[in-house]
């Protein structure tokens, strides 16, 4: 049953407030975040996110994620923010010149 959850599974490239837009099947799809998924969530919905869709394209669940990638929030350090879900690969490119490398921005 787990595989055929992952096989249905469509994943978030696009999230705004209360919608989002999901690759599934080779197409792009607009949807809905209802607010009982939103409450549900430890952290927002974020591109990566591999979730489930109702008949009306609403996200219905959000499946486990593998790996995140956040950064702290600068209101709340025991708070992070949620940058990313189920990343293979990260790339990070900073400028050394112009403008100035700050070391602190790689940590």
């Amino acid at each position: 049953q787990s595989s055929d959850v992952d096989k249905n599974a469509a994943i978030v490239i696009f999230v705004a407030s209360g919608r989002c837009r999901v690759f599934q099947d080779g197409q792009e799809i607009d949807c809905i975040i209802p607010p009982e998924v939103a409450v549900r969530q430890q952290s927002a919905l974020a591109v990566g996110d591999r979730v489930q869709l109702d008949e009306n394209r609403a996200v219905k669940a959000v499946l486990p994620r593998r790996t995140v990638l956040s950064r702290p929030d600068p209101n709340n350090p025991h708070r992070q923010r949620l940058i990313a879900a189920n990343l293979d690969i990260v790339i990070h490119v900073v400028s050394v010149k112009a403008p100035p490398l700050r070391p602190r921005l790689i940590d």
